[in-house]
């Protein structure tokens, strides 16, 4: 009925959850095509 000063730590019941370990970071995406080789460029 006093004084009730609860400090609220996070809630023991709750665990942090890690992050899934099933679900495998996805690979880089292909890098994109080259850009058009010119046929008609003079190069000799």
């Amino acid at each position: 009925m006093g004084n009730e000063t609860k400090i609220h730590t996070g809630s023991p019941g709750n665990p942090i959850r890690p992050s899934n370990p099933g679900k495998p970071v996805g690979p880089g995406g292909p890098g994109g095509p080259g850009g058009p080789l010119d046929p008609g460029s003079p190069y000799l």
